[in-house]
């Protein structure tokens, strides 16, 4: 049965679709139409200056079948996933609950704790390369004193697995290159996602 709107409540759900319409229609514009087209675009052969031309799903079987970096690009997804994403949350929660405590300048660590929301992304982008910088950087100067123990301890291990039959065990070097080396890298970006814990 049909429930009758009163002339009030139309008004209301008018101003209301009003309101939202400029949203909803940048949301249509700027976000599904791009998804929609991205989608239709992979399904065809195409290039800026040619029509696309519809082939099925023959891009993804080549992409699948041929290409070597896409299984690199879903492992380097897979690794982040993994270790980010749980690392954050629980980060993001403890923080969260330690700010419920009633402690002595509960009003700075909160304003720490939603620093990074306000900082632009160039901004933290600079802030983190510096920090994770090989040579002059401060993570490595935190690490430099305990890196030839940490080097030492890396060797024996590795000495260790490769004699039990593991291989391709990396030869990591201390102190870390964060964002030079191939396995040090992603853990830089982990460490980096965990600044925007304050978002959550």
């Amino acid at each position: 049965m049909a429930v009758a709107w009163t002339k009030a409540e139309r008004k209301r759900q008018l101003l209301g679709l009003i309101f939202t319409g400029p949203w909803i229609l940048g949301f249509l514009v700027f976000a599904l139409y791009p998804v929609i087209a991205s989608f239709y675009y992979s399904l065809c052969d195409y290039n800026v200056f040619d029509p696309p031309v519809f082939n099925g799903g023959r891009n993804y079987v080549e992409l699948v079948r041929e290409d070597k970096l896409f299984w690199t690009s879903l492992w380097n997804t897979a690794y982040f996933m993994f270790f980010a994403i749980p690392t954050t949350m629980l980060t993001a929660l403890v923080l969260a609950m330690l700010l419920n405590l009633k402690v002595r300048g509960q009003a700075f660590y909160r304003t720490i704790f939603f620093l990074p929301s306000i900082v632009p992304i160039v901004a933290s982008t600079v802030l983190w390369l510096w920090i994770l910088n090989p040579r002059y950087g401060v993570a490595n100067k935190l690490l430099g004193p305990i890196s030839p123990y940490m080097q030492m301890c890396w060797d024996a291990l590795r000495d260790r697995l490769m004699a039990w039959g593991v291989e391709n065990v990396p030869a990591l070097r201390f102190p870390p290159g964060w964002l030079t080396n191939e396995y040090w890298s992603k853990p830089g970006l982990i460490l980096m996602s965990i600044w925007g814990v304050g978002n959550n």
